[in-house]
């Protein structure tokens, strides 16, 4: 039997299930709770990810005060929390803004978030963050390879062509469209 220190170091590992019964028992009880929404099927093996334990929100709490992201809409009050974001340690802040489309790039300077750059469609300038390993940028409709610049949101009861985000990592050897 482990103790309680090697039991809270301990990671989930990976299980393959051969017996049917038990793939289906297992199923029917993720879908009971709810806890399916994140399986997927990668060319027809059903993968089952673990729930989010004590270390996965202990990393996603450390990512959040690392950086954030915010999305703007209209009468938006994102530009208020500011002093929050600045007070909780918050060392970089995403904004994006969708009239007229725009990514800027905030850092914690002092005790104040000031801007450090600005990503727009007719300037789609990469923005070089200093708290992950990537820069990122507005990518204009037309330049997106995945959906040839289909993608579209509503605005109004409208549908208008959005851009996206490119995250290049800064090694060069990756690189992200979302």
């Amino acid at each position: 039997m482990m103790s309680e220190s090697e039991h809270e170091e301990a990671s989930p590992m990976a299980m393959y299930v051969v017996d049917s019964d038990l793939e289906r028992r297992l199923k029917a009880e993720r879908q009971l709770t709810g806890a399916d929404r994140l399986d997927e099927v990668w060319d027809g093996v059903y993968f089952m990810p673990p729930l989010p334990n004590n270390e996965h929100q202990f990393f996603q709490t450390q990512l959040a005060v690392v950086l954030q992201m915010a999305l703007i809409s209209p009468k938006d009050r994102s530009r208020e929390k500011f002093p929050f974001y600045s007070a909780v340690g918050v060392r970089e802040l995403l904004l994006v803004d969708q009239h007229p489309w725009s990514l800027e790039l905030f850092r914690l300077q002092g005790s104040r978030l000031e801007s450090c750059g600005r990503s727009t469609i007719p300037r789609p300038i990469f923005l070089n963050s200093f708290v992950l390993p990537v820069n990122i940028r507005l990518v204009p409709p037309g330049a997106r390879h995945a959906s040839n610049g289909q993608r579209k949101s509503r605005s109004n009861g409208r549908k208008q062509v959005r851009p996206a985000l490119e995250i290049v990592h800064k090694d060069g050897d990756q690189r992200w469209i979302i």
